[in-house]
């Protein structure tokens, strides 16, 4: 089992009212179950604690990747119902994350705005589009539809983190354009490196 640790992951994981523990952690972070006894949350996910992102100050702590046991992974894909070969660490909160709120100021940082979790998704959904298909038939032993997702996420960051858009009436970059000539300086650098650049693994 491929065990990959997806930088900068945001999604959403559901938690339960079964427990009096979740219940009082839900209501002391200022936020309430639905009639189905649920409470979506978005997280941010690292290896071993995922953060919410709005600031509440709950925090989920799983097993670290290096502490997966083959009893855990199959436990982790059956939970899961997905059996293609690769487990993440949002993968592993499904099945062993626990709640907690934290007391620490750290824990209660916005990691994400609103806005530039939209724009992440969108540049990872057009940059899907443009490129996964040309890195998929790149010359490669060992490339499959696994690698070529990690390898978009990895440009995707990159661009966000070259781009730092900021979206207001001072920005007069196009962001269409500035992705397009991301993206054919990319390719480029990709026949170069994809098969001798760690990051792209």
């Amino acid at each position: 089992m491929e065990k990959v640790i997806i930088p900068k992951y945001v999604d959403t994981i559901i938690v339960y009212n079964t427990t009096k523990k979740n219940e009082k952690l839900i209501k002391r972070a200022g936020l309430s179950f639905d009639e189905y006894g649920e409470c979506e949350l978005t997280m941010e996910f690292y290896d071993g604690i995922a953060y919410e992102i709005n600031g509440t100050g709950l925090i989920m702590r799983y097993p670290k990747m290096k502490d997966l046991t083959t009893g855990k992974e199959n436990a982790i894909c059956e939970y899961t119902g997905i059996y293609d070969g690769e487990i993440n660490q949002h993968d592993v909160a499904l099945k062993y994350g626990v709640l907690e709120l934290s007391d620490d100021e750290s824990g209660k940082l916005v990691h994400w705005s609103l806005d530039s979790l939209h724009l992440r998704d969108e540049t990872l959904i057009l940059m899907s589009a443009d490129l996964y298909q040309k890195i998929y038939n790149m010359s490669d032993d060992y490339m499959d539809y696994n690698r070529v997702a990690r390898i978009v996420r990895v440009l995707a960051d990159q661009f966000e983190k070259e781009l730092d858009w900021q979206g207001d009436e001072n920005e007069d970059r196009d962001y269409i354009l500035e992705l397009e000539k991301f993206e054919e300086k990319a390719l480029k650098d990709l026949e170069r490196k994809i098969n001798i650049d760690k990051k792209f693994d």
